[in-house]
Order: C-alpha cells, then sequence, then structure tokens
C-alpha cells in the first residue's frame, strides 16, 4: 500500500547513504548517523488498524476511497497476531481502529476483547479507539459501553447530512450521555469546505 511505500522510501533514501542529492536540497534535510539512530529506536506508540474494506457509505471523498485492495483482508487471528507483535514492542501501545468503516459489524469487538485480555493476562497497558461515521453506534452502543475505548472519534462531512448534523448531533449527545469520550473531526474538501466554519459553530 501507498503506506509501506513511504515507509520504504524512508528507509532507502533517509536512513542510508544513497540518498539523492535532491531530497537534501528541496527539503533541507541530513540524514545524520543521529537521525539514523533515533528513528531505528523510536518507540512505536500507536498501531492504525484497517480492519475492513467496506463502509456503508460510498463518499467519493473519502480517505479510505479505494475500491480494491491488494491482498485479502486479514483473518481474526491474523489480527491478533498483529495485536500481540504490537504489544511486545510496547505494552503501552494504542491501537486505533478505523475502516473503512469499523462499525460496519461486530469484527472490532472481538478485537477489543482480544486487547483486554493481554492486559490482564500480561499486565500490560494496551489502549484501544475507533474513528466511525456514526450511523451504527446506536446499534452496536451496548457493545462500545462494555469495552474500554478511550475515546469515540465522529467524523463530520457535511451540515445536514445524514452522516452529520441531524444524524451526528444525537450520536455525541448519546455517547456523552454515556460518558463515553467523543471527538469530532472535519476533513475539509471541496464539496464542503464553504461549511466548515458553520460546522464548527454548531458543534461547539
Amino acid at each position: 500500500c501507498s503506506d509501506c511505500k513511504a515507509i520504504e522510501y524512508i528507509t532507502k533514501y533517509y536512513l542510508e547513504d544513497n540518498y539523492p542529492r535532491q531530497i537534501i536540497t528541496r527539503n533541507d534535510f541530513n540524514p545524520t548517523p543521529e537521525y539514523r539512530t533515533a528513528y531505528e529506536n523510536y518507540t512505536l506508540e500507536e498501531v492504525r488498524m484497517l480492519i475492513n474494506n467496506q463502509c456503508n457509505t460510498q463518499c467519493e471523498h473519502c480517505f479510505y476511497g479505494f475500491k480494491d485492495m491488494v491482498g485479502e483482508p486479514l483473518s481474526i487471528d491474523e489480527w491478533k497476531q498483529v495485536i500481540s507483535e504490537a504489544a511486545e514492542l510496547n505494552p503501552n501501545m494504542n491501537f486505533h481502529f478505523s475502516g473503512k468503516e469499523p462499525l460496519f459489524d461486530d469484527k472490532i469487538f472481538i478485537l477489543a476483547d482480544y486487547i483486554d485480555e493481554l492486559n490482564s493476562k500480561l499486565g500490560t497497558k494496551l489502549t484501544y479507539d475507533m474513528v466511525t461515521n456514526g450511523i451504527n453506534v446506536q446499534k452496536y452502543l451496548s457493545d462500545i459501553k462494555s469495552r474500554h475505548f478511550t475515546r469515540v472519534a465522529l467524523s463530520v462531512d457535511y451540515e445536514g447530512c445524514t452522516r452529520s448534523f441531524g444524524g451526528t448531533e444525537d450520536v455525541i449527545r448519546t455517547l456523552v450521555s454515556e460518558s463515553i469520550p467523543v471527538h469530532c473531526f472535519i476533513v475539509a474538501h471541496n464539496d464542503n469546505i464553504s461549511e466548515v466554519c458553520s460546522m464548527v459553530h454548531n458543534l461547539y
């Protein structure tokens, strides 16, 4: 995927000595031995888990708008292996569940339970949160409440949209009433840029 290609690029050109001159010129960047050491030893703090390629909407502007995957989606057991390996790297790791839409089905709760199980068995302090369009929050509210999500982040796209105001306002009130931390964020794009100020005002 594009993220893996970016990491490969950094490893090849920034951390080794065969980087092209234009990288230094363009970014005024000099990958010193100290930088390489710091990069290689930096503690990984969060794993972003795109646990499916499914969503209940088809938004053209969506960051996760890709239709095809390079390979097959990971199985539950494969995701558990990812979580276990990440926990070995950092016992305080945060797992950020996204999707496309993590509440498309109940897979997220199987993985959340596994994280809680590791904390109980190993004494780790792993945490997890999610970002969602909010459509299925009411459907899975009891499942969300019975886990230890540090926050539910809501993606707000348009005013008057079923995925946004009119839907999101009720979701916010519900989550707040259940003492579940809520974060809202707006991905600005050509179709909603004129509404961003009023959306911020209305959310406030």
